[in-house]
């Protein structure tokens, strides 16, 4: 099955992809895969986590159904191609992405044959559409022309102003706030717009999604940042010892050419110095200098500031990359292997600003304040803030920094029912769910997996959903952090699932009670990890020395080069059942990146590289 071409004459039309099925609706638990058709499983994975988001299926058919008269080449392909590889099928399939390629085919990073990146690919096809999107918006903006500023009439006809403007659901946004400690002074809060948030990962071998956002939100200390005060305040200063200077040359001068030149230069110096006195008076350090100003204005570096960064408006779907970019000691790139911990429901409400926000530099931006439940136990008041989002779909990388393979994680959604014209429902709007299923997704080869697999692989993006409390998503959401709250106290700061399981696991392990840590390692991975992360740094140095010329030899002979080894789909079963019977014999200590992993995972012993 392929998708066919469409010319830019037919980019008006709405696609009409039938999601219905004929067959029993139980069988058909399967859906199509892609083709890689030379390196391309970046943009696959990709297509199919797009795929697994309710809310952006909603906002295409949407977008597409306008009766507008702009060419939305992206935006239509891409609808079409989301609704193939959601629909619901009995048997395997696959197709290649003809027609989103053919409507990227002006930005040739995407059309390439080199390996690309995944968030790169997210990038263009959200950028790319987030352009077409913008044309709307602008035409809308001409359209109505005088018509806004008009004074506003009780009228019975309803206004059609702004019926088509579009919102971004991949757009938020953050809020910024740069403080010196030097002199007190703090800007003006600003406010820039997003489409992905990304989080550093630490040097460490496991690490929770919550520690990444809360060291994102976190107040960072900076030596040298530019203060606009301590700037005002040091020309000042510099203006003041200039002026010292020119009334002393002027009581000196002899000549009347040369006085008359001082008393100019001191009278321009003069009311510079006043201006800046003035500002810093009144508080104007904000207003934009005139010209004059700016030619005298000094940079002060203040020794001291703090910078921090909050999300002031959440998006609806929130794309978080995990930046896996790590740098030797010796410069070299390497892959942060760190495992991350992320929960389904997550919680982004400790991380957003409220409606008190502070301009004090040595506390947060906003608080999370608390009260106590009939339980007893404490609960974020900003819950109402609808701060909860749902995991649809993860993107893992399997590989080194410099190569690898793209694989997707993505929740089964289904709709209603079918809003094409062939099924005469094109008038009513479908509405998408996300089930309790999962797919494993490797380009063509589709299966299914659960939750628990999903949660423990290591992603390299993940894709949340915002939920709403009125509707079964959100209800379950907050039902389920219901009855954790009833076994473990909630932390306002790591309120998530898998920060509460952590919470528990360590407190057990006080108790003597070693059965829950049994559940992730045995005892000699326990034992591994404890002196894991006191290696870390020698095993990474000890990855990047160069090698002696017997041991190179002895290295070639053993193995073939990285890049030749290729770990097909196919051939997992059969790796993994001679992995377990090396294991039932001995223990092994698996190598991931070049780093001793203290976990026994199929997986990293697996992988030594897969490239296209």
């Amino acid at each position: 099955m392929s998708l066919d071409t469409n010319d830019s004459e037919r980019s008006f039309e709405q696609p009409q992809v039938c999601i219905r099925t004929t067959e029993d609706p139980e069988e058909n638990i399967l859906v199509a895969g892609l083709i890689n058709t030379g390196n391309s499983c970046f943009l696959n994975s990709v297509l199919q986590a797009l795929s697994s988001l309710p809310s952006l299926h909603a906002h295409l058919n949407h977008i597409g159904q306008l009766p507008l008269e702009v060419p939305l080449p992206v935006t239509r392909s891409l609808l079409k191609t989301l609704r193939l590889i959601s629909k619901p099928l009995q048997r395997r399939s696959a197709f290649r992405p003809i027609d989103i390629v053919t409507s990227m085919s002006f930005n040739r990073q995407m059309i390439n044959r080199e390996q690309q990146d995944a968030q790169e690919a997210f990038q263009l096809i959200s950028g790319a559409v987030e352009a077409e999107w913008q044309k709307i918006n602008k035409m809308e903006l001409i359209g109505n022309g005088l018509k806004e500023m008009l004074p506003y009439q009780t009228s019975p006809i309803p206004s059609n102003s702004r019926k088509h403007w579009i919102d971004d659901p991949f757009t938020g946004l953050l809020a910024n706030r740069l403080a010196c400690m030097q002199c007190g002074y703090t800007a003006a809060i600003r406010h820039f717009s997003f489409n992905n948030i990304q989080l550093t990962l630490p040097n460490t071998y496991t690490t929770t999604l919550e520690d990444c956002l809360r060291r994102f939100a976190s107040i960072e200390y900076l030596h040298d940042a530019s203060c606009r005060k301590c700037s005002f305040i040091h020309t000042m200063q510099s203006l003041s010892s200039k002026l010292a200077t020119l009334n002393r040359q002027v009581a000196s001068a002899k000549s009347a050419k040369k006085k008359k030149a001082y008393l100019t230069k001191l009278v321009e110096l003069e009311r510079i110095h006043r201006e800046i006195e003035n500002r810093l008076m009144n508080g104007r350090i904000e207003e934009e200098p005139e010209d004059t100003l700016k030619e005298h204005l000094l940079r002060a570096v203040s020794r001291l500031s703090t910078k921090q960064v909050m999300v002031a408006k959440p998006p609806k779907i929130l794309c978080l990359h995990l930046s896996r970019s790590a740098f030797h000691t010796s410069g070299a790139l390497y892959k942060n292997t760190c495992q991350l911990a992320f929960p389904e429901y997550l919680d982004m409400t400790p991380y957003c600003t409220n409606g008190t926000l502070h301009t004090q530099c040595n506390i947060p931006i906003s608080t999370t304040t608390t009260t106590s439940t009939s339980t007893g136990k404490r609960r974020s008041q900003q819950r109402q803030t609808n701060g909860w989002y749902r995991l649809m779909s993860a993107v893992v990388h399997y590989g080194s920094h410099s190569y690898g393979h793209f694989v997707t994680y993505k929740r089964r959604i289904v709709a209603n029912h079918c809003g094409c014209t062939k099924c005469g429902q094109s008038d009513t709007e479908e509405k998408w769910k996300g089930e309790d299923v999962f797919y494993r997704i490797s380009d063509t080869k589709v299966d299914l997996c659960s939750l628990d697999t999903v949660l423990h692989a290591n992603p390299y993006m993940l894709l949340y959903e915002w939920t709403n409390e009125d509707e079964e998503d959100g209800q379950a959401c907050l039902s389920r952090e219901e009855e954790k709250q009833m076994d473990t106290p909630v932390s306002i700061t790591s309120s998530s699932a898998s920060m509460a399981m952590l919470e528990t696991m360590h407190e057990k392990e006080k108790e003597g009670d070693h059965a829950l840590m049994s559940m992730y390692y045995d005892d000699a991975s326990l034992e591994a990890l404890k002196i894991a992360n006191s290696l870390l740094m020698q095993d990474q140095e000890q990855q990047h020395k160069p090698l002696s010329l017997e041991e190179k030899k002895n290295s070639s002979s053993e193995l073939p080069a990285a890049q030749d080894i290729y770990c097909s789909d196919e051939e997992e079963q059969e790796d993994r059942e001679l992995f377990n019977k090396r294991q039932s014999g001995r223990r092994k200590r698996s190598f991931v990146g070049g780093k001793k992993s203290g976990r026994n995972s199929w997986e990293d012993d697996h992988l030594v590289s897969v490239r296209e």
